[in-house]
């Protein structure tokens, strides 16, 4: 999808097959987002919690 900014390279290898940089990239960008949603559905929780106590 993003090939146009590695010009070098592109026309090397087939688009179909990224390079391991790019591979990476699509991984941490993967685990940043899972990352993300753990920590969002923690501060859920918590505030959940903290709503149910306040309510006692």
């Amino acid at each position: 999808a993003e090939w146009s900014m590695d010009h070098s390279t592109s026309e090397e290898r087939p688009s179909s097959e990224p390079s391991a940089a790019e591979l990476r990239r699509a991984k941490n960008r993967r685990q940043q987002r899972s990352f993300r949603q753990k920590q969002r559905k923690k501060i859920e929780e918590l505030e959940v919690s903290a709503r149910e106590l306040r309510q006692q």
